[in-house]
């Protein structure tokens, strides 16, 4: 084969390649929009055969202290517990809708949690966005998690330097799209008049 022939061969391939990557499923970000659109063509927002996925890492914080006492001889021994709760949620990751209400869908990303879930409350740019109160408090997992605005963890730092989504509290939802394309083509000849 001559070398004209295989460059032929070789640049279909990669418009067949690109062709199949063009045709893949995509993601949009869920808006007022788009929910109106699905659930006015019959389909509920809690269809557990949908996946929804963020756009950004988000990194969730607990503290939480406990303090025990026992008795010592004379007197009284204090022992103070603190626990740190770090949950990562990375950009991408599946979640699967668990309720659904006017302007809020809760979201899970950990099937062994049930409880463990997020909720996307609609905001003045029509995009559902990461709810959280005050200064990024949310409840998460039935304990008081703080949504962090970047990341604190040390693993979580270290990650972030690949990203540039690192402000959890701007995150969105997205849900898996796909769009088809069908177009009709009718041709006819006109006969005329005799």
């Amino acid at each position: 084969m001559d070398k004209t022939k295989i460059f032929v061969v070789k640049a279909a391939l990669t418009l067949l390649a690109i062709s199949f990557v063009s045709c893949s499923s995509s993601t949009r970000i869920v808006t007022t929009d788009l929910r109106t659109d699905i659930e006015s063509s019959g389909l509920e927002m809690n269809n557990s055969s949908f996946r929804y996925y963020i756009d950004r890492d988000v990194e969730l914080k607990a503290s939480t202290k406990a303090m025990k006492m026992n008795e010592l001889g004379e007197g009284v021994k204090a022992t103070v517990e603190k626990m740190r709760s770090y949950v990562l949620i990375t950009k991408g990751t599946a979640g699967m809708c668990k309720e659904t209400g006017e302007g809020w869908i809760k979201v899970a990303f950990e099937p062994d949690f049930p409880e463990a879930t997020l909720i996307f409350a609609i905001t003045v740019d029509g995009n559902y966005r990461i709810n959280y109160f005050g200064d990024g408090l949310i409840v998460y997992d039935g304990l008081d998690f703080q949504v962090q605005s970047k990341p604190t963890y040390w693993l979580n730092k270290i990650l972030s330097i690949f990203s540039n989504d690192a402000n959890g509290r701007e995150a969105r939802l997205k849900i898996k799209y796909n769009v088809n394309e069908k177009e009709a083509v009718k041709n006819r000849k006109a006969k005329g008049f005799n």
